[in-house]
This record gives C-alpha cells, sequence and structure tokens, in this order.
C-alpha cells in the first residue's frame, strides 16, 4: 500500500504553517508525492527508499546530502497505515539531523495518527 498523495497533500497542508523545517512524505518507491517544498514533488529520496526496503523502525539520519540522492541533510523514518499497519511510505525532515532527530519518533506518531484521520471513511 503507497501513502495516498491526496492524504499526504492534506498532511503537508497543516504542517506547513507550524513547523519550521522542510518535510516531505513519499511514497514505498522514495517518490515525493506531498511536501513543503513543491519542487520536491516527484523527485526522489534514496534515504526514504532505502529505509523502507529494509523495513526500518528508527529514525535515521542523514548528516551529508551526497550520502544518498536527493536526499537533503536532515532525519527519515517509515510511515504505517494506521488501519492495516502495513509500510504505506516515509516522512523525510530536512534540517540540521542533531536538532531533528529525537523529534522524528513524535513526528512519525502525529502523521500516522492524521493519515488515520485522512483516510477514515
Amino acid at each position: 500500500m503507497d501513502l495516498e498523495q491526496r492524504a499526504a497533500q492534506n498532511i503537508i497542508f497543516a504542517y506547513k504553517e507550524r513547523i519550521d523545517y522542510g518535510l516531505s512524505l513519499t511514497d514505498t518507491k522514495g517518490i515525493v508525492v506531498a511536501s513543503t517544498d513543491a519542487g520536491r514533488v516527484g523527485t526522489f529520496i534514496e534515504l526514504a527508499y532505502s529505509i523502507v526496503a529494509a523495513r526500518r523502525a528508527d529514525a535515521v539520519r542523514c548528516v551529508n546530502s551526497s550520502d544518498y540522492l536527493g536526499t537533503p541533510a536532515g532525519v527519515a523514518m517509515v510511515l504505517r497505515s494506521p488501519q492495516l499497519g502495513e509500510l504505506c511510505g516515509a516522512f523525510h525532515m530536512s534540517g540540521d539531523p542533531d536538532r531533528l532527530f529525537p523529534l522524528a519518533p513524535l513526528m512519525q506518531a502525529s502523521i500516522e495518527t492524521a493519515l488515520g484521520y485522512e483516510l477514515r471513511d
């Protein structure tokens, strides 16, 4: 199951005015489906793809943007569909990885909760 673009865009819209760092949501292939930077939509974030493929449960830092194709410095974590518990994509926060790393699990829970709200019938 991949992250739905409509739901992802609604989540980004809700977060855009409340956060001071870049936020992108990707599908399971690492393709950005929604972002606080509209120019990122449709681009590839290698770190997002690799953590989904590896089914990593922890936050992963990207310190150097040349470490992963299309990945600015920051932090990424996988996202699970609240209804099915399946991986549906990932999120990437761009900025200082050391500053963002402690926020990643909270952001994951928040986005997954918002996703559940967006996908309810």
